[in-house]
């Protein structure tokens, strides 16, 4: 049924922390009587917080959505249908998603209201949701953006075991591990810990980069647009093999070069056999 709506010693950069965040959540939560809730919301009832519930990270365009054409791919099907509910905590007069951030976006977009379920654990237990939901993956995560997701708890020491941070974050025992291991590096050298996993990989003391950054930057974003209209869109495993062959054609004297350089901006040279899944569909 539609319901149509009227038109530590170290102090960290942010300047209220995931862990901030997600104590004040459990000071303000009580056990809700989910009986008594709505089942659709306006999307205006709805809070997001994808610093702490959107797994893919928070550098989405706005309000968790990291992917536009999803959300846009979703609004196409509400004209036929009804997508997934979404999933939200209930904290004081908050609705918070915890799972369907682009699913929110699709019925913001279709002015319509937003089917929910709500999630009757913890703001804690919430976060460990939002991860288990996301490797059913309606859009998979990539390895980078688990490792980014996984170094985000532990940097922020939010009180999770290391199986719920594994979970929260869709990686491995290893991944974690390593990740603890990094951040007591950068304690115990009383530095501050780089927000971005890629960049604390580079270590406590990292040699200084060879080359000016703004110069590559600039470079790259050049080759992207010629790159994006030469090739087909890269939408399958098939694909994506097809060019990691066709760049060692190309250049089979700097192909490893590139692949290292590859795992290092990405941040994944941790990652694990099983981090990975894969996330485009075959031939």
């Amino acid at each position: 049924m539609f319901h149509a709506l009227p038109n530590k010693p170290v102090q960290l950069t942010l300047p209220q922390t995931m862990r901030e965040e997600l104590e004040q959540l459990e000071r303000d939560w009580r056990k809700p009587d989910v009986s008594a809730l709505p089942k659709h919301l306006d999307p205006e009832e709805i809070t997001v917080m994808p610093e702490l519930y959107q797994a893919r990270g928070s550098q989405g365009e706005q309000g968790g959505v990291t992917d536009p054409l999803h959300s846009l791919k979703l609004s196409k099907t509400l004209e036929r249908t009804e997508l997934d509910p979404i999933v939200v905590l209930r904290v004081g007069s908050k609705n918070i998603v915890i799972d369907g951030h682009h699913r929110l976006e699709a019925y913001r977009r279709a002015n319509r209201s937003v089917p929910v379920t709500y999630f009757e654990g913890s703001p804690s237990e919430a976060l460990v949701e939002a991860g288990r939901e996301n490797a059913k993956d309606r859009l998979p995560m990539l390895p980078a953006e688990k490792s980014q997701r996984a170094w985000s708890l532990v940097r922020e020491e939010v009180k999770l075991s290391k199986a719920q941070i594994m979970v929260a974050a869709s990686v491995s025992d290893g991944s974690v591990a390593n990740m603890r291991r990094v951040l007591k590096e950068f304690l115990e050298a009383g530095k501050e810990p780089p927000l971005e996993w890629r960049e604390a990989l580079r270590g406590v003391n990292p040699p200084p980069r060879t080359f000016d950054e703004d110069w590559v930057e600039k470079q790259a974003a050049e080759w992207a647009e010629r790159l994006r209209k030469a090739l087909p869109v890269i939408d399958s495993t098939g694909k994506v093999a097809v060019l990691a062959r066709a760049l060692i054609a190309f250049s089979p004297g700097r192909a490893e070069d590139v692949a290292r350089a590859l795992v290092q901006e990405l941040g994944v040279e941790d990652i694990h056999a099983e981090d990975f899944e894969d996330s485009a569909p075959d031939f």
